[in-house]
C-alpha cells in the first residue's frame, strides 16, 4: 500500500512540472512567410495551397512565387466531377 502512495505522489509532481512548462510557453504573432518580408499577420490570414501563411500584400501566388501545380488540380477536379459517359452499342438488324 505504501508502494502505490508514493507512485502517485511521483505522478502528480510530474503533472506539476508539465502545468507550469505549459504556462511559460509565449505565443509569438505569424509572419509572412515570403522571403524578405516580416510582416506580421493579424486576425486576417490568407493560406495559400501551398501551405504557408501570408500577408495581403503576397496573397496571390504570382506574388509569392507559388509552387503549386494550379493546372495539374484543376484537371484532377474536373476529371473527378465529369466522369466519362459511354453510350450502349447499337445493335444492328
Amino acid at each position: 500500500m505504501l508502494y502505490s502512495n508514493t507512485i502517485l505522489m511521483s505522478s502528480n509532481t510530474k503533472m506539476d512540472e508539465v502545468k507550469k512548462d505549459e504556462s511559460k510557453t509565449i505565443l509569438k504573432k505569424e509572419r509572412c512567410a515570403m522571403k524578405g518580408c516580416k510582416k506580421k499577420i493579424g486576425m486576417i490570414k490568407y493560406t495559400c495551397n501551398c501551405g504557408k501563411n501570408f500577408c495581403i500584400k503576397h496573397k496571390l501566388a504570382e506574388s509569392h512565387n507559388c509552387t503549386f501545380d494550379f493546372q495539374k488540380e484543376g484537371k484532377k477536379i474536373i476529371a473527378e466531377k465529369n466522369p466519362v459517359i459511354v453510350k450502349p452499342k447499337v445493335i444492328a438488324i
